[in-house]
């Protein structure tokens, strides 16, 4: 084989970002508190950048004409030789997809009764910080000091090497091992995993969901006022599962009403102890977009930016940039630093624009929506938005990533003004979301001991004027996990 080296001339189009969009994009794609850390960062490292924060308690006056003192006297400078991170590496993270911030709570439950000034365990919780940890080592501090007996200790440890994330024990007491990978006693398994089923969250150790639930009726105040409920657990757990309550009444000789009390006893109570340990710490949410009604009686809105500072260069640093007495290694810093200042002022200031662009013909489109709320939530595409404001899909769904508006109605999520829409029979279109929202009502409006199938939910649509079939409905209340007429019957 003969090889040969030469040379060929191509001509062909390539799409290259500089680092310079690519921050713009990294910027417009943060929400609020997020890009708030990110100003925060770059003041931390530039030492070109300058900050000037408004006072939130001061009175509001007109300061167009007054610009504030920006020069500053000589500081230390210490010249970094590292040229940083290389920017292209962080596109690998812009297009992940984006994730609505919805962070869901349990249900709430009774404390237990405990002595809470003799109590090791409660003191040893009340000296942990406040910090997002691990469900195993929320069990670990509380297990250990909950004995002194090493044998409970070692048998305790094993089993919480074996509770999963929702906080069930899923492994089995006869193939515990201790520290030694010795078998470990049955009677002490046992002990130990009664133990730890005292522990917090209250359910967790359980083999099961009946035993999960009958943990927490046996940490409440009066557990005989759960008894009831015990019984159904033990005695008519399959029964429960399908619903059929006339079924329990008969087996446990109750009256209907008593059994449906029981019911909503154990609906009070949490099947995933463990689950709040999983979902990370709950953050707070900022809105980026304030909506308002103006004089006028038109919903406008405005950045919620106020908590942003102006960012600015120090004209000290800028004037020695351009210095020729400076040597050129302090200069090329300077100079990049200032460059590096530079691009995250435009970027911000982009974000400002584009997100005031989107926001404006979002807010224009659902003006009913806004006066009257989610049944008259109109369909909307990014597309439709990127064309009226002369921009790329793409930029526009940067722009409505994890942002907020505050209006009205609460604080929503930017994304859910976007909806798709069903066609009607008269050729017009409905935003899906609306129509979820009838048939929610319709649902939750309807008589719980005959509730409506989904062929008479379809009827009653129809008379609001809404055509769709049979099948959609099915879709969508799956979607909004509402379950079907026989589950959600209550005798």
């Amino acid at each position: 084989m003969r090889l040969e080296l030469g040379n060929q001339m191509r001509m062909e189009q390539k799409m290259l970002l500089a680092p310079k969009m690519i921050q713009s994009m990294e910027i417009l794609q943060l929400p609020a508190m997020e890009l708030m850390q990110r100003i925060d960062a770059e003041l931390s490292k530039n030492p070109v950048l300058e900050a000037e924060y408004a006072d939130p308690d001061a009175p509001e006056a007109d300061n167009s004409d007054q610009v504030p003192d920006k020069n500053y006297d000589e500081r230390d400078l210490v010249v970094d030789n590292t040229d940083g991170v290389d920017d292209f590496n962080r596109l690998d993270s812009l297009d992940e997809g984006f994730k609505d911030a919805v962070n869901q709570t349990g249900p709430i439950r009774e404390t237990r009764n405990v002595n809470q000034d003799e109590d090791p365990k409660y003191e040893a919780l009340q000296n942990t910080a406040d910090t997002h940890i691990s469900l195993y080592e929320y069990l670990v501090r509380q297990w250990s000091v909950t004995t002194e007996d090493e044998k409970l200790l070692e048998a305790g440890f094993a089993i919480l090497e074996q509770i999963d994330n929702k906080g069930y024990f899923t492994g089995s007491l006869d193939e515990l091992r201790g520290y030694e990978n010795e078998p470990l006693e049955r009677k002490t398994c046992e002990k130990a995993l009664e133990m730890i089923q005292q522990l917090e969250p209250a359910g967790v150790g359980a083999r099961d969901i009946p035993e999960c639930l009958k943990i927490q009726i046996d940490n409440q105040e009066e557990p005989r006022r759960f008894e009831t409920a015990r019984r159904i657990l033990t005695e008519c757990y399959e029964l429960l599962l399908a619903n059929r309550r006339a079924d329990i009444a008969k087996k446990l000789g109750k009256a209907p009403e008593e059994i449906a009390d029981a019911i909503k006893q154990l609906g009070r109570f949490n099947i995933a102890p463990g689950d709040k340990f999983s979902q990370g710490p709950n953050l707070a949410i900022r809105p980026d977009i304030i909506v308002e009604k103006n004089e006028d009686g038109v919903y406008e809105p405005r950045l919620a930016d106020t908590s942003l500072p102006d960012l600015y260069i120090n004209s000290y640093y800028s004037r020695m940039a351009s210095d020729k007495t400076v040597d050129g290694k302090t200069k090329n810093y300077l100079k990049r630093n200032i460059n590096s200042a530079n691009w995250l002022i435009e970027a911000i200031m982009q974000r400002k624009q584009t997100l005031m662009k989107v926001a404006t013909a979002v807010v224009n489109r659902q003006q009913e929506f806004f006066e009257k709320g989610i049944m008259h939530l109109k369909p909307l595409t990014m597309v439709s938005i990127a064309e009226e404001i002369e921009m790329h899909v793409s930029t526009v769904s940067r722009a409505v990533a994890e942002k907020y508006v505050q209006c009205n109605r609460g604080v929503i999520p930017l994304h859910d003004f976007f909806s798709t829409a069903q066609k009607q029979a008269d050729g017009s279109s409905q935003s899906t979301d609306s129509i979820k929202a009838v048939i929610k009502e319709i649902i939750d409006n309807e008589d719980k001991s005959k509730p409506l199938g989904d062929e008479k939910i379809m009827k009653k649509l129809e008379q609001k004027g809404i055509k769709i079939a049979r099948r959609t409905i099915v879709k969508y209340r799956q979607q909004m996990n509402i379950p079907t007429a026989k589950m959600r019957k209550l005798y």
